[in-house]
């Protein structure tokens, strides 16, 4: 007979198959035991070192319901098992646990510092081995040693294992303290040679007090990128890893087929999820595993959720920044911690004595934290102000001026690695990137401005987006920023959110991104796609745009029609380059674009006023008036109802119908040659046909007549007599 053929599976598979046969698809397959938090080492990032204290000690599993929970697992199914601690061979019974394991038919791994692997601890494992030991190496000088309070490598430890052929892992994590090191522990590593591989580690956990206190030596995603871009394999590794896709609905896998267990018998759903727990000393592992860790809150939604939904009560979107000051003083805040994401510190000096000056976006802050609102302020810069040396010291300069106008009430500033911190009037004020944020437990003000995915750099027109005539467009998309934003988890219960149009800090077109974050926010698991939503003001502004841009005139009126129909708050100066140009001075191209705004909108003011501004400013300075565009003749033009045409005295007088109440009236005198062309315009004729006719009536060049026309237009569409068709 023959012998039955047994397939070989990785334990990968193998659990894949378990899970796919399971009616719950739920199965403990891989756990995760912290045996202690005590530890012979005090490493400055350790999460688990602040209850390495004699009564937490105390509190620990003892050696008997460790070897229960043992058996009660094995009988559920478990496959593979990690022993960690803090140092999990601090324990004077691990052997014991681990012998018991080895010997219920657990896959283990061990977690250590490798100072306690001695000999006769290398021989056991060699009768029973595991499958890896996995031993932290974060310095291999005596200077990085001693600033994360560490001892050098036990090289002894790895030599044994290695003889007994025991697979090693020397492990690394990134820290403001060893980033220089990095790169030289990977190489140490590998002249290890084969049995020994690198472990990098990029993100630090936050202690189990909350207190943020090891996430202050965090790198940067910036700082990591930039030193695994040096080592070909550990950018590979980040390439692999930054490019995994899963599908919509892939869930956490913590209490799926993964389980934690801590120091003190609390079944979790991972070591970096905490939030609830189930106590394995009153209740059964199987009880906690399928009916407790389901209900079990996480972080990590579906999609791109990483937060619960904010009410919408909580969450106030604007156009004008300085409006966050009044909602925040109506809503009652006092001393509170603010988060204010922007491309500009929303500071600046106001004078306390009369005349005050007006409070506005530039300066909302001030009146915010003398008033108590903010007790301490965080301004999340824009990746692009720390990026580069000459950046960093623009920023520091811009903070210096302010500190200097009032040296009484601001500084001293100091300059870390991460970030600027300094007091304004007694309050904390810390400068630094959103990855630099420290962990906050109590709810937190968020205020976030659009413009801070649109700022690129700090000087110059790079800080008005708007006004810059080479911008390169948003730095930051928004999926992206609601992935960081939702990755340092700050805890929030009051939201402003400022679209920031007007002034020219947000370009219109960028607009809708304040309407992504928002809804985002109330429902994290909405998809965020980087683009207008279909049906709306901002998608049929980009139609304005284009039809702008190949001269169609009446399709761009038609869209803009629909597009103030939908958010009439579309219809701004910022719409076209019009205001850029007239800020910037550039009068020619300025009174063009406000000609075509009143040609898109001859019912709409705004643009009319400015065009009048410009030219009555250039007559008082006697500067000149800049020839009009010649491109318009090719329309044909139409007397607007609203205008009525009238001889008095022998002259053709025109008379605005639809002046708004208690406004001036205005007349306007037309002289022989212009009461001849307005009789022309019959909404048929095009302007050089009215300039031909203009030719045949009075001598004059054909090319003084085309401007003279073309001029005479542009006043007529600025006073609102007529309009193209």
């Amino acid at each position: 007979m023959a012998i039955p053929a047994f397939p070989t599976r990785s334990s990968q598979v193998f659990g894949d198959q378990v899970l796919a046969r399971s009616l719950q698809g739920r199965a403990p397959l891989v756990g995760q035991w912290e045996l202690t938090c005590r530890c012979n080492l005090t490493c400055a990032m350790c999460y688990t070192d602040c209850f390495n204290t004699p009564e937490r000690i105390r509190q620990e599993l003892p050696t008997a319901d460790i070897l229960r929970i043992l058996h009660e697992i094995q009988a559920a199914g478990c496959l593979e098992v990690t022993f960690t601690g803090g140092e999990p061979l601090c324990r004077p019974d691990f052997m014991e646990i681990y012998e018991t394991a080895h010997r219920f038919g657990f896959l283990i791994t061990v977690f250590s510092n490798g100072t306690l692997i001695t000999r006769e601890i290398a021989d056991q494992w060699a009768r029973m081995p595991p499958v890896r030991v996995e031993i932290s190496l974060h310095a291999i000088s005596d200077a990085v040693c001693a600033k994360l309070q560490l001892r050098p490598l036990n090289v002894e430890a790895v030599r044994l294992l290695m003889e007994r052929q025991i697979p090693v892992t020397l492990k690394t994590v990134g820290t403001t303290l060893n980033r220089d090191e990095i790169l030289a522990i990977k190489r140490y590593v590998d002249d290890f040679g084969p049995g020994v591989s690198f472990q990098f580690g990029e993100h630090l956990l936050d202690d189990l007090t909350g207190s943020g206190a090891p996430l202050r030596f965090q790198l940067s995603d910036k700082d990591l990128a930039a030193i695994e871009r040096q080592d070909p394999q550990l950018w590979a590794e980040r390439e692999r890893d930054g490019h995994a896709t899963y599908p919509d609905d892939f869930p956490c896998q913590g209490g799926r087929y993964k389980f934690h267990i801590d120091a003190y018998g609390q079944l979790q759903l991972c070591s970096n999820n905490r939030r609830a727990s189930y106590d394995l000393r009153r209740g059964s592992f199987l009880e906690g595993f399928y009916k407790a860790l389901p209900s079990f809150p996480c972080p990590r939604k579906k999609s791109l959720a990483a937060a619960d939904p904010i009410p919408s009560k909580s969450i106030h979107l604007m156009e004008d920044h300085e409006t966050a000051y009044t909602l925040w003083k109506d809503a009652g805040v006092q001393g509170r911690t603010l988060i204010h994401l922007d491309g500009h510190l929303d500071f600046f000096w106001i004078d306390d004595h009369p005349p005050h000056k007006a409070m506005d976006s530039g300066n909302f802050l001030y009146p915010a934290i003398r008033e108590g609102f903010i007790r301490e302020l965080y301004w999340v810069i824009p990746d692009g102000f720390w990026e580069t040396p000459d950046q960093r010291q623009k920023l520091i300069q811009w903070i210096n001026e302010m500190i200097h106008a009032r040296p009484d009430s601001a500084g001293p500033l100091r300059v870390s690695e991460t970030g600027i911190h300094l007091l304004l009037m007694g309050c904390p004020l810390t400068v630094c990137r959103l990855e630099s944020l420290p962990r906050f437990i109590k709810p937190v003000l968020l205020d976030i401005d659009v413009d801070y995915l649109l700022t690129r750099h700090i000087d110059g027109t790079g800080l008005f987006p708007y006004f810059d005539s080479d911008y390169a467009g948003p730095w930051l998309q928004p999926s992206h920023f609601l992935r960081r934003l939702r990755a340092v988890e700050l805890p929030t219960d009051f939201v402003t959110l400022s679209y920031s149009v007007n002034k020219g800090y947000t370009p219109l077109r960028y607009k809708y991104f304040g309407d992504l974050i928002q809804r985002a926010l109330l429902d994290p698991a909405a998809l965020v796609e980087d683009q207008p939503p279909a049906g709306s003001a901002a998608r049929v502004y980009e139609q304005v745009c284009e039809a702008l841009g190949r001269n169609d005139v009446p399709s761009a009126r038609e869209a803009w029609e629909r597009m103030i129909s939908l958010d009439p708050s579309y219809r701004t100066l910022y719409a076209t380059p019009a205001y850029k140009e007239e800020f910037l001075k550039q009068w020619e191209p300025a009174l063009r674009e406000y000609e075509r705004l009143m040609e898109l909108d001859p019912e709409w003011p705004a643009a009319r006023q400015n065009w009048n501004s410009i030219i009555q400013n250039l007559k008082k300075s006697g500067g000149t008036i800049m020839a009009a565009s010649t491109e318009q003749l090719d329309f044909r033009f139409q007397k607007c109802p609203t205008m009525v045409a009238r001889r008095v005295a022998g002259e053709m007088v025109l008379v605005p119908a639809n002046r708004q109440p208690n406004q001036e009236p205005s007349l306007y005198t037309l002289n022989e040659v212009g009461a001849f062309l307005w009789e022309q315009i019959d909404g048929r004729r095009t302007g050089r046909e009215l300039t031909a006719l203009l030719g045949k009536a009075f001598t004059v060049d054909s090319a003084v007549a085309e401007q003279d026309v073309a001029t005479y237009l542009s006043e007529l569409r600025a006073i609102g007599a007529v309009q193209t068709i």
